[in-house]
């Protein structure tokens, strides 16, 4: 989820991992979108022998993950996008009550 902080050439992004069957978040990362931050949260993933680890179709993914445990299947992380959308419009509630 892209996000900036108070001028938008500050652009951050917070990248989550969600764990399917508990449907919690295991792993997030904020900050630029660069393959150190990426491989924060992918290598844990790694480490903890996941089974399948579904992205988008960003190249960095490529290069961070095991091509036999990487998915960019196309309804693969409709539940991230879902908990992404959620967060984002209670954010815009808090911003317009000040």
């Amino acid at each position: 989820m892209r996000i900036f902080i108070k001028r938008k050439e500050r652009l951050y992004w917070i990248v989550l991992a969600y764990e399917r069957e508990s449907k919690k978040i295991v792993r997030y990362g904020i900050g630029r979108r660069n393959l150190s931050k990426i491989r924060m949260v992918t290598d844990s993933l790694v480490l903890s022998k996941a089974r399948k680890i579904n992205t988008d179709k960003l190249n960095l993914y490529k290069s961070a993950l095991p091509t036999e445990l990487h998915s960019t299947l196309r309804y693969g992380t409709n539940r991230i996008e879902r908990a992404n959308l959620t967060l984002r419009s209670r954010l815009k509630c808090l911003q317009h009550r000040r």
